[in-house]
């Protein structure tokens, strides 16, 4: 049986950088795929992502950090 020592607990592959972005890459996919992908918004009214982002995006991270 082997015991992980106190530095050590978790995941020790995943540097704050690593989780930094993948929260970025979640905040911005969530609009792109609900709106673009299922015809909501199209890519010639492309800025209506940056308010989706405030929307869809953030409710994505919140929801990311209630399953964590």
């Amino acid at each position: 049986m082997t015991t992980l020592s106190a530095g050590r607990a978790g995941n020790s592959r995943s540097g704050p950088w690593q989780r930094r972005w993948a929260m970025v890459f979640l905040v911005v996919l969530a609009p792109f795929t609900v709106d673009v992908l299922y015809g909501a918004t199209t890519i010639g009214t492309a800025i209506a992502i940056l308010a989706e982002i405030g929307s869809n995006g953030l409710d994505a991270l919140l929801a990311r950090a209630v399953a964590r």
